[in-house]
């Protein structure tokens, strides 16, 4: 009996894990299908969320300066001080 009421626990803990983990992915911006590609979410580490996280950020950043033109500081500052 007592080993029922564990192996219960660490299935409720698994099912509250793989849902927060998977809100966790899909608020960082990771799709359901890239989810379901990742495997089993209650199965990911707290290193390995991590790292997805930081991965996904970094995504996101690249994604935002792409069209940005990039300036050199001097050419900005000389630019903004003759404007005036």
């Amino acid at each position: 009996m007592h080993k029922e009421k564990l192996r219960h626990q660490a299935m409720n803990q698994d099912k509250v894990l793989k849902a927060f983990n998977t809100m966790f992915l899909k608020m960082s911006g990771y799709s359901p299908k890239e989810v379901r590609n990742l495997g089993d979410p209650s199965k990911l580490t707290s290193k390995e969320m991590q790292k997805l996280l930081h991965k996904k950020t970094l995504e996101a950043v690249v994604q935002a300066a792409k069209g940005t033109e990039i300036k050199p500081f001097s050419k900005r500052v000389h630019r903004d001080s003759s404007s005036t």
